[in-house]
């Protein structure tokens, strides 16, 4: 056999394989029964994927098995029939066996990582690891190559990734037993608990490390044997447990996982060892696209060149969150998991779930506050002992120990956690950590909260504009102070040791609130290299972004109960800003009238807005479905969450305040979508960062001329630092707080017991851990988080391209679902079409030569206007380049015809081009359509049909049948031979024959057709050019001279028109073409322009009292089936 054996699953999807793959299937079959040992036993291992080789067939039934079943994945080589046999020897006797785990390189990995090498003798830790690992490493019996760790490892991955509920995991082992006996299933463990026991038993430990009630201490190092708290005199356990010695329930425990061991194993693994050094390996660019092309990386680099020599050394993120694990309406509760991230990995692996390291689970129910500090420790204790001392550890890759260092590069969490973990106030005039005391926010009088309004204009250049403005800020102030300075690690350090305790009790240092905002000195300054970090704590753009973009859509629908733009705030404006139209009106009745603000939008307008978010569609996995947020009763919208505002403001705020608010309020809405979507690139330029730093205060003063004061708290200040972040830091995706909200997400889902919160938590962390290592050494076929399962139905109907010379039809494509025919518009078709063309590696010299003849008819075009001739004029210019190009071949020619209007098929997988846009060549041979092998299948049988019962001219005899008869009966649609669901048999046939057609309303019969073709042909020369192309097409399937048709020697007439017409009617019956959309075509084709991937047109939008196009780019249409 070749040694090419792809065609064992490309040329195969669910049950429908090409005639390549039946005929390989029969050469296998072939080969597998011509070894000696088929001969002897007329049976060998049948490798579909049902079997998987564990089972010997007989020749047709391995035969009848993999037409039914298609063949087991991974079985390119033939290991169980002829190909390496060597490797079957030691199995050669194992009847039911299948395609096993590499548990036996997990077992030499681990052995090596607990430092156990040829011609040494293990340290006892060691080799009671190696003593556990070998007694799980056997098979749980004679008949199979799975052991005990295997099972258990497959077992606690399925519960893992499925949310097992424990029970359910019992009643699954337990019929496991019953189904093989309790005598060969003695190896597996028979409940969850045995199970727990041997995960734990193989590495992976946490501590309990007890608490004070009142987060004062921890009963740690030299307080492990105290029974009270040093500080308030707390007891330490329950009271009705404290006169029982041997079981003392305590009140609190914090639960500590090691990071230490948890590192190590990430050098257990060749998979995951090999990457670890990516860091440093890669290629640098302008571009930054992972941490470590960021100035915080390579400072730390810089600063400490011995920890930057290794490269394995590890660099991390801590990250904090507090969720609740009960429902909102149940009592408050708040958990709060700390996660430690390894930055070494490359983009695609460094954020992922299974890297995240979940270190610390700091007990409720109340949230820590201050007292953070408290419960870091041991953490801390840890991350001080591995940047000074290090740990050894083996790197599998290399093969070789190598003493692995760690260091702490920045902090993530929400403004809320950047509080307790930087033990610096979120709260009051000073909350900005960058600001400090140097901050002009102020307290306003009615809205009594700390404004940051006209705090942005001493970060302009000191010749701007705005900063002598005395009516668009605050009233009759000018501003000439320049932007506060950034303190370095170490003055910040010094700042903290000259804090002075405060006497009075207020506070815990003296000036709190006045000229700093500290409440105590962090934990992590004992780092020695903490105060050297250019970034130490990083502002959460995920939560910023969202703060900032419901407070746009709320204040700008005027959203009563939310909206920034109320009575209070009014009143404030009224005080502090001189805009006298905005004033609040006294009524009669006492109460206020608000005159409406510029970039409020109208009743009807947010109804127009609301209804196109309903029609709102985006490509698969890019957002959420807006639609299930809209109220359009309350006139809102409602439960959107961090990412639905992630994507309003960075893709569709400018689309859905445009025409509805003023230019000059609408640019600076666009303006900052653009600023975020800068921000959050994936690849991020330093220098555009460094652009965006200037520009991002101008920015900042145009909000402030447009919005009240009461719109500006901390988090819209805190924009202004976030370019200094990107660019000193790196991507902002590697430190924002999706990924661990996602965690604290799966952590919530695993709380089974409401009363022993942080006990879940933890056990099935462990469980996960465990594993997500042991499923890295899982056979190929099992699917794991490193192997997921594919998003998409690969099964279906494979469509082949069999015999075509376009490049845009070479791949198979993949069809799901019903068939649901749709006639498609013009503008639909001519998009479809375009996308085609304009994929077609054979079409580019045609669009090369359309470019070039538009250069030359329009001197100075711009791209723009060359992209719309090209949507608009292409497809028609190419058909006629076509036919008078003696040089094109038959193939480019069929697709310069084109198809029917008829979409074939809905559901389609759309990463596939060859799935939805076949090129399948009509039994006439000479047009072509877009469809499918099974219309052209159905269509034989049809014919078969037909030619049976009435003779082979029966498509000559029976004119007169209703094709929709033929639609009912075969599924097949009028005028094209599509995905049809049944197939007609000799009772239809004779209904068929039976029938006689009706011809709809909408056709008009006689001189008055006659009339209207001629009417067409008159003002239509597209059209009539189409009828005698059409003709032409159809001159050689009918012995009539069309001569006489197509080159009249006087113009058109009735008469002409009329035998076009019945010429026409008699074609349909032989080549499938809708004669209704032939004889009466649309009268003028839409001028709009129709991008490619539209197929309905866009909202339209009024601006400045006339109507405006929203077409940004962003277009969003009923039907996504032409999006790619």
């Amino acid at each position: 056999m070749d040694g090419d054996r792809r065609w064992m699953y490309s040329e195969r999807k669910g049950r429908l394989y090409s005639q390549v793959w039946a005929d390989g299937v029969e050469k296998f079959v072939a080969h597998a029964f011509s070894l000696p040992d088929a001969l002897i036993e007329e049976t060998s291992r049948c490798p579909c994927s049902n079997c998987g080789c564990s089972h010997k067939r007989k020749r047709e039934e391995m035969t009848m098995h993999l037409l039914r079943n298609g063949f087991q994945r991974g079985y390119e080589r033939w290991r169980h029939h002829g190909e390496g046999a060597e490797q079957l020897e030691t199995v050669e006797e194992v009847e039911d066996i299948g395609e096993v785990d590499r548990m036996d390189d997990m077992l030499l990995d681990s052995i090596a990582a607990e430092g156990v090498f040829p011609g040494e003798e293990p340290t006892p830790a060691a080799a009671e690891f190696y003593r556990l690992l070998e007694k799980y490493d056997t098979p749980v019996h004679d008949k199979t190559t799975q052991t005990t760790l295997s099972i258990v490892g497959r077992l606690t991955t399925i519960k893992s990734r499925h949310n097992m509920s424990e029970a359910c995991y019992n009643e699954v082992t337990s019929l496991i037993h019953d189904i093989v006996g309790d005598e060969v299933a003695t190896k597996i463990p028979r409940n969850f608990h045995l199970a727990k026991k041997l995960v734990q038993s193989l590495g992976m430990p946490y501590k309990k490390i007890d608490v004070c009630k009142n987060n004062c201490m921890l009963f740690y190092k030299e307080n492990e044997d105290k029974d009270k708290c040093t500080y308030c005199g707390q007891s330490r356990y329950e009271d009705s447990t404290i006169g029982n010695q041997s079981r003392r329930i305590p009140i609190k425990v914090l639960r500590y996982l090691p990071i230490t061991p948890r590192l190590q194993r990430r050098y257990m693994s060749d998979k995951i060892s090999k990457y670890m050094t990516w860091h440093a390996n890669h290629e640098s660019t302008n571009l930054m696209v992972h941490p470590s092309d960021g100035e915080a990386w390579k400072e730390v680099d810089r600063l400490y060149p011995d920890f930057a020599q290794e490269k394995r050394n590890v660099r991390l993120g801590l990250a904090t969150d507090g969720f609740t694990p009960f429902n909102y309406s149940s009592k408050n509760y708040t958990c709060w998991p700390v996660f430690i991230v390894p930055y070494n990995l490359p983009p695609t692996m460094c954020m992922k779930e299974t890297n995240l390291i979940l270190a610390l689970v700091i007990p409720g129910p109340n949230h820590p506050g201050k007292n953070l500090n408290v419960f870091m420790e041991p953490l801390i204790d840890e991350l001080l002992h591995l940047f000074e001392h290090g740990v050894l550890t083996y790197d599998s890759h290399l093969r070789q120990n190598f003493n692995m260092r760690a260091a702490l590069i920045w902090t993530i969490h929400d403004f809320l956690a950047y509080g307790m973990v930087a033990c610096w106030s979120t709260h009051g005039k000073l909350a900005c950590p960058y600001c400090g005391g140097e901050t002009k926010s102020f307290n306003l009088k009615h809205g009594h909260k700390a404004c940051w309004f006209d705090c942005h204009r001493r970060f302009l250049p000191r010749n701007h504009s705005f900063r002598r403005s005395t009516k668009c800020f605050r009233a009759n102030k000018r501003e000439f102070d320049g932007p506060p300075r950034k303190l370095t690690g170490d003055e910040t350090y010094e700042q903290l040791l000259a804090l002075q305790p405060d006497e009075s009790g207020k506070s815990t240092f003296k000036g709190f609130g006045e000229s700093h905002n500290w409440l105590q000195i962090s934990g992590l300054w004992r780092l020695p290299y903490f105060r050297k970090l250019l970034i130490r704590h990083n502002i959460d753009v995920m939560h910023n972004e969202k703060n900032f973009a419901e407070a746009i859509w709320n204040t700008c629908f005027d959203i009563p109960t939310r909206t920034k733009d109320n009575i209070k705030a009014r009143l404030d404006m009224a005080a502090i800003c001189d805009r006298p139209t905005l004033n609040l009106v006294r009524k009669a009745n006492g109460a206020w009238k608000k005159p409406r603000a510029k970039f409020c939008v109208s009743k009807d307008d947010k109804m127009t807005i609301l209804k196109w978010f309903k029609d709102l569609k985006f490509p698969d996995q890019f957002a959420a479905n807006f639609r299930r947020a809209v109220n359009l009763p309350q006139c809102t919208m409602i439960g959107l969450n961090s990412h639905d505002y992630h994507i309003l403001m960075e893709r569709l705020l400018p689309n859905v305040f445009r025409g509805f608010i003023p230019d000059n309020e609408w640019r600076n809405l666009a303006e900052l979508s653009f600023f975020y979507r800068q921000l959050c690139a994936k690849e991020i330029d330093p220098e555009q960062m460094r652009q965006l730093e200037k520009q991002i205060p101008i920015l900042l003063c145009k909000l402030e001329k447009m919005f009240p004061p009461g719109f500006f708290n901390v988090m819209q200040h805190l924009i202004v630092h976030l370019p200094y972040e990107a660019r000193v830091g790196g991507p902002v995706a590697f430190r924002w707080m999706y990924f661990f909200e996602r965690c604290n997400r799966a952590l919530k889902q695993s709380v089974g017991n409401k009363a022993k919160v942080e006990a879940c938590i933890v056990e099935a962390f462990i469980v996960r851990e465990f594993s997500d290592c042991v499923s890295l050494y899982f056979a190929d076929h099992v699917r794991t988080k490193w192997i997921k399962s594919y998003r998409y139905n690969t099964g279906g109907t494979c469509v082949q391209n069999e015999g075509c010379t376009l490049d845009v039809f070479e791949h198979s494509g993949t069809l799901h679902g019903r068939g649901v025919p749709k006639d498609l518009t013009s503008e639909e078709l001519n998009a479809a079409k375009l996308y085609i063309l304009t994929n077609c590696a054979q079409v580019d010299r045609f669009r090369e030569a359309f470019e070039k003849e538009k250069m030359e008819e329009h001197p100075g075009i711009d791209a723009m206007t060359l992209d719309q001739l090209m949507r608009q004029e292409f497809v028609d210019w190419f058909k006629q380049a076509c036919r008078v190009d003696p040089n094109v071949d038959s193939d480019l020619r069929n697709l310069a015809i084109g198809c029917s209007p008829r979409k074939i098929r809905d559901g389609v997988d759309p990463g596939q081009i060859g799935a939805w846009h076949h090129q399948h060549k009509m039994q006439q041979g000479t047009n072509s359509q877009l469809c499918s092998n099974k219309a052209a299948n159905l269509w034989e049988r049809y014919d078969n049909t037909m030619t049976e019962k009435c003779g082979e001219n029966w498509q000559a005899e029976h004119l007169d049948i209703d094709h929709a008869v033929v639609h009912d009966l075969t599924g097949v649609p009028h005028g094209t031979f599509a995905m049809g669901d049944g197939v007609i048999g000799p009772s239809e046939a004779d209904s068929i024959k039976s029938r006689k057609r009706s011809r709809p309303n909408s056709q008009v019969s006689g001189a008055s057709s006659s009339r209207t073709m001629l009417g067409q042909m008159e003002s239509n020369p597209h059209w009539r050019a189409g009828i005698e192309r059409v003709l032409e097409a159809l001159a050689e399937k009918i012995n009539l001279d069309f001569n006489a048709l197509m080159r009249p020697e006087s113009e058109p007439n009735v008469e002409w028109c009329d035998g076009v017409e019945r010429v026409l009617r008699a074609m349909a019956e032989i080549i499938p073409v809708d004669i209704s959309a032939l004889l009466h075509p649309r009268c003028q084709a839409q001028s709009t322009s129709t991008s490619v991937g539209a197929s309905r047109a866009p909202v339209q939008r009024r601006e400045s009292g006339s109507t405006g196009h929203m077409n940004d780019g962003s277009d969003t249409y009923e039907d996504d089936e032409f999006s790619a």
